[in-house]
């Protein structure tokens, strides 16, 4: 007679294996990328002077892209859609222009008033300059 070691965490373990895989794993990789609509990829950065946001935008032009500030908040929009190419059939269908919205919320360090952006190689760059620290100036206070 073989003795089985029981551990009453297993089913636990199990568990917690299942939602690893499900959340540690993208839409696209359990229906494919042909059923999944998504904003373009961002890598976000600080600097002492600024805050640098890129996303990236393969095969849109500049004239696709709309950029706006409006109450503390940036929006990024693309309204382009591809348009089907009625000579070819695709087997796999990956290069989609979609629209998409991208909002962030601005923290009260930056100056909206001085939002730069430039797009160049599919990559678009927007840097979002900070508040020039003001310096205290010394006040001399009279006694009376």
């Amino acid at each position: 007679m073989n003795l089985v070691p029981y551990d009453p965490f297993e089913a636990g373990k199990q568990l917690n294996k299942i939602f690893d895989n499900f959340f540690n794993h993208r839409l696209t990789d359990f229906v494919g990328s042909d059923y999944s609509s998504h904003g373009p990829s961002a890598n976000v950065y600080e600097t002492n002077a600024a805050f640098t946001i890129e996303l990236a935008t393969p095969g849109f032009f500049r004239d696709d892209l709309t950029i706006d500030v409006e109450d503390r908040l940036l929006t990024v929009r693309a309204d382009t859609v591809t348009e089907p190419n009625q000579n070819q059939t695709f087997l796999r269908r990956e290069f989609i222009r979609s629209p998409f919205v991208r909002t962030y919320q601005l923290p009260d360090e930056v100056n909206a008033e001085c939002v730069e952006a430039a797009y160049q190689n599919g990559i678009l760059t927007l840097r979002l300059p900070k508040y020039d620290p003001v310096e205290p100036a010394v006040r001399r206070i009279d006694i009376k």
